[in-house]
């Protein structure tokens, strides 16, 4: 069976910035230093993943709790004065993917009304057979829990499937799961370790519809 799971922010739409943005905001106004070192780590990941990474980091210096919905709350701000763009191919590739007979899955950390919200807002939503939150998983990614439980819920075996990801913590995840991981960056090249585990790494979702056209996927 054909399958495609994807991930959400930094891959579909062009969130990663903001929620840096405004960790950056966070970590000026508390006196954090340094938060930059910890981006390539917490992304893709829930908020108790970023919390042990964070703490790991900094100890208890700081009230990351706190930290962390200020960030959030930050976050939606900007996404209320401007909405987050699409990534360049996204509806490109699910609607190719769609239209050949793939089953979808999207496998995100975040939260499922954000997640609703988005996909719904860029029209994106009927894509997708199966959506797995960031609430339905105990461990967050790089622990492959959520591409497995995306996996059982489309009904397919996970080394039938393809993963889309954009962050390391993605790909190490699919990987993992046992899957075939394919990478987009977003904000960060990925390092040697990271590169090598992913079967391929592309420029753009519309260079992966493309690799999808040509049998290369």
């Amino acid at each position: 069976m054909k399958t495609v799971i994807f991930d959400m922010d930094g891959l579909l739409v062009d969130s990663e910035v903001r929620a840096i943005k405004a960790w950056r905001e966070v970590a000026n106004e508390y006196g954090i230093p340094d938060i930059e070192a910890l981006f390539p780590y917490m992304m893709g990941t829930n908020p108790e993943t970023r919390r042990v990474i964070f703490e790991k980091h900094y100890g208890t210096a700081y009230n990351f709790p706190e930290c962390n919905e200020k960030v959030r709350d930050l976050a939606h701000k900007y996404e209320e004065e401007e909405p987050i763009p699409l990534k360049k191919g996204a509806k490109e590739l699910l609607s190719f993917l769609s239209e050949n007979g793939y089953k979808i899955g999207l496998a995100s950390s975040g939260k499922r009304e954000t997640i609703e919200r988005r996909m719904k807002g860029h029209g994106l939503w009927q894509y997708f057979d199966v959506v797995i939150s960031g609430e339905m998983v105990k461990i967050s990614k790089p622990d492959p829990e959520i591409f497995l439980l995306c996996a059982e819920k489309l009904g397919v075996s996970p080394s039938d499937s393809t993963v889309l990801e954009d962050s390391p913590n993605g790909i190490t995840a699919a990987k993992a799961a046992g899957m075939r991981p394919v990478m987009v960056p977003d904000l960060y090249m990925p390092e040697k370790n990271i590169a090598e585990m992913a079967y391929a790494v592309y420029d753009s979702l519309l260079e992966v519809k493309t690799a999808f056209e040509n049998g290369n996927l």
